[in-house]
């Protein structure tokens, strides 16, 4: 089994984008911030009425860099990391839970919901690259990303 089917393994969903993301190299040329955008996309499910405040933004500087793979191209939704950017931006950035409520018509449990399946998926990637020895800089990159989203509401406290 080659290194991108070992990886694809331990991801549970989306592993072939995620797979082809980590292994084309492209997650590395990413900031936190678009590098999360982009597993919200993937795993971000629309609804029929779902409305995001998109007005001014650029996705150009994340998708240029996905462009840069065939499958990726036609696989990852301009549209969903358009409506992924400034949710994830602004709760990366440490804005209130009430602030992204006026961004968007989702309700507090889907968005909960949402960056819960942001870290499980995030923590499923650290945890494949460190299964196959791969301790690089992806990997802290993962973990302070996971630290500024797992806050507040979105915090399990047991």
């Amino acid at each position: 089994i080659t290194w991108k089917g070992e990886f694809a393994t331990r991801i549970y969903t989306k592993e072939l984008q995620i797979g082809e993301l980590v292994y084309s190299g492209i997650f590395s040329e990413f900031t936190q911030k678009q590098l999360a955008i982009v597993v919200a996309a993937l795993l971000y499910e629309p609804r029929r009425m779902d409305n995001f405040d998109t007005h001014g933004i650029d996705i150009s500087p994340i998708f240029n860099k996905i462009k840069k793979d065939k499958f990726l191209e036609k696989t990852v939704k301009k549209m969903y990391i358009k409506n992924m950017h400034r949710i994830v931006s602004m709760w990366m950035d440490g804005s209130t839970f009430e602030e992204l409520l006026h961004i968007c018509n989702l309700a507090e449990g889907d968005i909960i919901r949402l960056f819960r399946q942001l870290l499980d998926m995030l923590k499923q990637i650290k945890g494949s690259l460190i299964a196959l020895d791969e301790q690089d800089e992806l990997v802290n990159t993962i973990n302070i990303i996971c630290d500024k989203i797992d806050r507040d509401l979105i915090a399990i406290e047991l």
